[in-house]
């Protein structure tokens, strides 16, 4: 973690990079509509977040569980779009 953390402090990190870029592009692909650069910014840094702090309560090893939870948030996001 100390080394990902700091490769990812450095204000020209190659990872961050990339790993925007992509989303930026699947985002773009997947969400015609949305912000691409605003939506990849904030998954980067939520992503980032369980890997440096991955005690959660959100349950991943349930599939299940992790859609009805989820599913409710995705329709409200999808409900304000339109």
């Amino acid at each position: 973690p100390e080394a990902l953390v700091r490769e990812l402090r450095r204000d020209d990190s190659a990872v961050l990079r990339l790993i925007r870029e992509f989303l930026v592009a699947q985002v773009g692909s997947q969400l015609p509509d949305a912000e691409p650069e605003l939506l990849a910014e904030l998954a980067v840094r939520l992503g980032l977040s369980f890997v440096l702090m991955p005690d959660s309560t959100i349950p991943f090893e349930d599939e299940r569980a992790l859609h009805a939870l989820l599913a409710p948030l995705l329709a409200q996001n999808a409900g304000a779009s339109e």
